[in-house]
């Protein structure tokens, strides 16, 4: 049994493997972007160890740091590339999103904590001091009370762990 289950998984690796390599090729034929922030088995961190030159070909191997927004899912750089062509504008944000005001807070205050750059100084004391468990019961109270919407409250929850 404990031997199938270890097939099972390498199977499953293998399948996420391949399913990297036809997004990255259809993305790349297409002309798109393909960034992976998370390993796609385990969601661990991953680490930027070859750069290629598409002009010349040459390859550059190390352990290279990527920048901040580098972490960024394409939902958060989405929200930040429609939150700067509206100049910061939060109804303009609002309008070209769709979302409500609520939402749009939410969204950057989630962009802020993924990009790290929260450094206390704009927070309320109390959200300093409260647990996990307490801010996961507020966002779902908050999306109960219509403040969130479904995306905003995700996006704050992958930000509590």
């Amino acid at each position: 049994m404990a031997q199938l289950r270890k097939n099972i998984n390498k199977i499953n690796i293998n399948i996420n493997f391949i399913n990297i390599i036809v997004l990255y090729s259809a993305r790349r034929n297409a002309d798109v972007s393909l960034t992976i922030n998370a390993c796609p088995v385990c969601q661990g961190e991953v680490e930027i160890t070859e750069v290629s030159c598409v002009n010349c070909d040459v390859q550059v191997r190390g352990h290279f740091t990527p920048s901040r927004y580098d972490r960024l899912s394409q939902d958060q750089t989405h929200f930040l590339e429609t939150f700067l062509r509206c100049r910061g504008v939060i109804k303009d944000v609002e309008a070209a999103l769709g979302i409500s005001y609520p939402t749009v807070k939410g969204r950057l205050d989630a962009l802020v904590n993924a990009l790290r750059l929260d450094d206390g100084a704009s927070a309320p004391p109390a959200a300093e001091t409260k647990d996990p468990a307490t801010r996961r019961k507020e966002i779902l109270q908050a999306v109960n009370s219509g403040e969130l919407d479904a995306d905003a409250a995700l996006l704050a929850l992958k930000d509590i762990s």
